[in-house]
């Protein structure tokens, strides 16, 4: 699972890693252009959370976040807007766009926790039964991996419930289409996938019944 920092400011970055590090429990990016900011959405990885920040040099965070709706990019990602000047017109193009958050800086340790917590939680519940699911993502070769192959995965993810596995997969999918894919963006991407399903095995909250 990767998280998504859009920030242009070092030293907002270095207060939300201290903060974000101990809590999460996979890759933490960090991106301070909108347009390196869509790249990433772009990729293979499953990202369940993007931060923005609202006033960027080359942009608009929420113009980024209205594109990536637009692109289908977040369909499965929850989105927090951060700003120093949380305007009432501001908070409503954000709900419009479907942001479900918004954090007013110097954004404080524990509201962000209280999202990061409601995050893994939410896939965690979705998690459903893992355990003949770690073992079956170790048989496939990414190198030669087919389209068919990620369905048939994504197919008995939803059979099972494993809906949040399967959002993952759904992203590996989509990248896999593309003609001029990057095959060590999607090794990486896979190797990602593993590790997801195997700290959502191990979790404690996790439970057999998915949603």
């Amino acid at each position: 699972m990767k998280l998504l920092i859009l920030e242009d400011d070092p030293v907002v970055v270095g207060a939300l890693e201290s903060a974000l590090i101990p809590r999460w429990p996979f890759d933490i990016h960090v991106v301070s252009s909108c347009a390196d900011a869509l790249f990433q959405l772009s990729g293979p990885h499953y990202i369940p959370f993007f931060l923005v920040d609202l006033n960027l040099p080359d942009g608009d965070g929420l113009n980024v976040l209205k594109v990536a709706f637009e692109r289908g990019l977040v369909a499965f990602t929850q989105s927090a807007i951060m700003t120093s000047c949380a305007q009432h017109r501001s908070v409503l193009r954000a709900r419009s766009i479907g942001i479900q958050h918004f954090l007013v800086k110097p954004v404080q340790p524990d509201s962000l926790n209280a999202v990061l917590q409601c995050i893994l939680d939410g896939e965690q519940f979705n998690a459903g039964d893992l355990s003949a699911l770690a073992s079956e993502f170790k048989l496939h070769d990414i190198k030669n991996l087919t389209d068919s192959q990620v369905q048939l995965l994504y197919q008995r993810c939803i059979l099972q419930g494993n809906h949040s596995i399967a959002r993952a997969i759904t992203r590996i999918r989509y990248y896999l289409s593309k003609p001029y894919r990057k095959m060590g963006e999607l090794e990486d991407a896979w190797l990602s996938l593993q590790r997801h399903c195997e700290f959502l095995k191990s979790s404690p909250s996790n439970n057999s019944v998915g949603v």
